[in-house]
C-alpha cells in the first residue's frame, strides 16, 4: 500500500514538474514574440506617419547567431568567362582604388573598396549579345547565369529573386544570394536589359562560411519599424508610403576589418504620394535595419539597393 502511495506521489510530482516546465518554455517563447498590444501600437504610430503596412510581420525575435564571412577578396576572375568571349584579349589596369578590364565585349570596373563589380556591354555587340525578348526571357537567362556562376566559384553560393522593374525602355533584375536558406542582403546581383539585351551587370559578392556559436538578443520588428519610420520623415518628409515586404536577412559590412554579418531587417517600401518626387526614383526603396543595434545600415532613393 504504501508502495502505491508513493508510486502515485511520484506520478504526481513528475505531472507538476512537467507543468512548470512547459509553462517556463511557453514564457521564454513568449518572451520573444510580439504580443497584440505591440502590433496595434505599431500600426498607430505608422498611421500618423502616413505609412501602411502590407506586409506580415516578423513576430518571431529571439536571439540570432551572426554569420561569418570569408575575410578573403572575392575572385571576381571566375565572371571573365561569363562576360567575354573564350580567348578574348582583354586589357587589364589598375590603380590603388580601382581595377579595369577592357575588351571588345565591354569593360568592367571593379571598386577595390567596395568590391563592386561593373560590366558595361560594347554597344558594338547589338544584336549579337544576349537578347531580353521579354521579362521571362530575361529572367532565365538571370537565372542561368547565376547557376554558371555559383558552380565556376565554388563557393556554395545560391541566389534567390529579390525584384525586378520595367521602365520605359529597360527592364532591370535583382537577385541576392543564398547560404543554407538564409538570404544575405549584402550579397547582390543585379541585371539590367534594353532591346538589345543585357547591357550592364553589377554584382557585390561576400561568401559566408557558417554561423558563429553565440547567439546574442536583438531588437523586434516594431522596434524596427519604429526606427524606420523615423528614416523616412527623415528623408522624405511629407511622404507617404506602403512597406510591401519585411524580411530578415543576413547583411555584411566589410569596413572595419569586420568578417561578421549581422542578421537585419529589410524592408521593401513603396511610394503611394500623388507628387511623386524626383528623390523616390521609380518609387521603391529598400531599407536595412541593424538587428544588434537597431540602426539603419543602408537606405536608398533607388529601386533597388544602391551599390
Amino acid at each position: 500500500m504504501d508502495t502505491e502511495k508513493a508510486k502515485n506521489a511520484v506520478i504526481i510530482i513528475l505531472i507538476i514538474l512537467n507543468a512548470v516546465i512547459f509553462f517556463l518554455v511557453r514564457e521564454k517563447e513568449n518572451a520573444y514574440s510580439l504580443h497584440s498590444t505591440q502590433i496595434s501600437a505599431i500600426n498607430t504610430v505608422l498611421g500618423q506617419n502616413r505609412i501602411s503596412l502590407q506586409t506580415r510581420l516578423i513576430m518571431d525575435f529571439s536571439p540570432r547567431k551572426q554569420l561569418a564571412m570569408s575575410e578573403a577578396g572575392f575572385d571576381y576572375g571566375v565572371l571573365e568567362g561569363l562576360l567575354f568571349e573564350d580567348g578574348e584579349e582583354l586589357v587589364r589596369t589598375r590603380t590603388f582604388e580601382r581595377e579595369r578590364w577592357v575588351g571588345e565585349s565591354g569593360r568592367v570596373v571593379i571598386d577595390i573598396e567596395s568590391g563592386v563589380f561593373s560590366f558595361s556591354a560594347s554597344r558594338m555587340l547589338g544584336d549579337e549579345g544576349p537578347r531580353a525578348v521579354n521579362e521571362r526571357a530575361a529572367r532565365d537567362f538571370c537565372e542561368a547565369f547565376l547557376e554558371e556562376f555559383a558552380y565556376k566559384s565554388g563557393t556554395g553560393l545560391a541566389f534567390t529573386f529579390a525584384g525586378d522593374q520595367r521602365y520605359e525602355r529597360d527592364y532591370i533584375v535583382q537577385y541576392m544570394g543564398m547560404h543554407d536558406g538564409m538570404v544575405i542582403g549584402s550579397t547582390i546581383a543585379q541585371f539590367s536589359f534594353d532591346e538589345y539585351g543585357l547591357y550592364e551587370f553589377m554584382c557585390r559578392i561576400a561568401v559566408p562560411e557558417g554561423l558563429t556559436d553565440i547567439a546574442h538578443e536583438i531588437y523586434s520588428a516594431d522596434e524596427a519599424l519604429f526606427v524606420l519610420a523615423r528614416e523616412l520623415n527623415e528623408r522624405y518628409p511629407g511622404m507617404s508610403f506602403h512597406i510591401s515586404g519585411m524580411e530578415m536577412v543576413y547583411f555584411f559590412d566589410e569596413s572595419g576589418g569586420n568578417s561578421l554579418a549581422q542578421p537585419s531587417y529589410m524592408f521593401t517600401i513603396k511610394d503611394r504620394t500623388e507628387d511623386v518626387s524626383d528623390i523616390t526614383g521609380d518609387n521603391s526603396i529598400r531599407v536595412f535595419v541593424d538587428a544588434y543595434t537597431n540602426s539603419v545600415i543602408r537606405g536608398s532613393g533607388l529601386g533597388f539597393e544602391t551599390f
